[in-house]
């Protein structure tokens, strides 16, 4: 797939903004449901979590993941006070809710903290978790924070790599479409920030899905799979031993647990189903093979019939080619032909992953990119454009 073609991916599993306010006003509504006295826990908060709050959900999904926050009104083990607050949260749902009519419409995952609800079409993961942990034999991944320290994980990676968000919704599209249901968002999210970290130095989606392949490489290959110390540090999370399995993810918001500890040889095939999906992708070649050789961009104008001219790029000893505007032979009509031609012919080798690190511009004019002079402003102002676009894809010019 070409860079353009990523970008489209993105762009149709985008989730729109009415999307967005009808999944809130769903939230809202649970949530003023929800809201009285409760025997045995307060209510502190409730908010989205998961793909929704980190900006990675795919429009087809109709799973929503929701955060419950609860302080408990007892102080008894943890295994007792837990199991009665998900009993009476799971009770004031069904009185609530009147769209849970049957037993098959809600569920309850002691293990996972989280009661799922099926409301028409639509699936609501209820995840609980708590204020403090002041209760006997409390675990710590149940404590809110955690799940703040989790959203904050892919806000900073997100900073550090632009493309992150996109990329792992590129990367879930394909794990959908293969059907691959044990492999979970937030484990692709810890694997492509390590593959980021250890494998990309460009700033492309090939680029990016090629690190990640070689991330999942290490992680099928058994390498504990982890973000580095300063993330650690930046989350505030203090990181501790934990049990050596065969196939590890620690979770940035705990340091410790192993969000793959049920990972077994039968259950890595999956990981290799969606790295050859994956592989698919960036295996292709160009319309001609310029990986590693010069790219040559003639962006000279190119003369009409009518004695006028046009912008025109043509990237050589290829069929990538494009023209358009009308100008006349003067300095500062072909200097804007040019600039013109330049920006979206280097649009171009971007968007059909040619070799940015090797770019000749065949122009009239000499020193097209460092000569300001004779530059009218408007003119001065495209060349800097250019330039700030060479330099966000890191264009080299030879």
């Amino acid at each position: 797939m070409t860079e353009k073609e990523f970008r489209k991916l993105v762009s149709d599993v985008e989730v729109s903004k009415k999307e967005k306010e009808e999944i809130l006003q769903l939230l809202e509504t649970i949530k003023n449901k929800m809201i009285k006295y409760h025997y045995t826990f307060e209510i502190v908060d409730m908010y989205r979590g998961g793909a929704l709050q980190k900006g990675t959900m795919m429009n087809y999904s109709k799973e929503y993941d929701f955060i419950l926050v609860v302080k408990p009104r007892l102080n008894k083990i943890f295994q007792l006070t837990n199991k009665v607050i998900l009993t009476e949260i799971v009770n004031s749902l069904i009185v609530n809710l009147d769209e849970i009519t049957k037993i098959s419409d809600i569920n309850v995952s002691a293990e996972k903290n989280e009661i799922t609800i099926m409301l028409d079409d639509k699936v609501i993961n209820l995840y609980i978790y708590y204020t403090e942990n002041s209760i006997a034999d409390f675990p710590q991944h149940l404590l809110e924070n955690v799940e703040q320290k989790r959203i904050k994980f892919v806000e900073i990676a997100n900073k550090e790599y632009s493309y992150f968000r996109n990329t792992i919704q590129i990367i879930k599209y394909y794990r959908d479409e293969q059907k691959i249901s044990i492999i979970s968002g937030f484990t692709l999210e810890i694997i492509l920030y390590y593959a980021l970290r250890e494998y990309c130095f460009d700033t492309r989606y090939e680029d990016y899905l090629n690190a990640f392949l070689k991330g999942l490489d290490d992680f099928i290959n058994g390498k504990k799979i982890e973000v580095y110390f300063p993330m650690y540090e930046e989350l505030d999370v203090e990181t501790r031993e934990t049990a050596k399995k065969q196939y590890m993810v620690i979770d940035p918001g705990t340091g410790y647990l192993n969000l793959t500890d049920d990972v077994n040889d039968i259950k890595i095939g999956e990981y290799r189903k969606l790295r050859k999906a994956i592989a698919k992708l960036v295996d292709t070649k160009p319309l001609k093979d310029l990986g590693t050789g010069v790219v040559k961009l003639n962006v000279t104008p190119q003369k009409n019939n009518d004695g006028t001219y046009s912008w025109c790029y043509k990237i050589e000893e290829t069929n990538l080619t494009a023209s358009g505007g009308t100008y006349t032979s003067s300095d500062d009509d072909t200097y804007t032909a040019i600039f013109k031609a330049l920006l979206k012919g280097m649009k171009s080798i971007i968007d059909n992953n040619l070799n940015r690190k090797q770019v000749e511009i065949i122009c009239p004019k000499k020193n097209i990119l460092t000569n300001e002079s004779g530059l009218s402003t408007e003119n001065n102002a495209r060349r800097k454009n250019v330039l700030a676009y060479m330099d966000n894809n890191q264009i080299k010019v030879i």
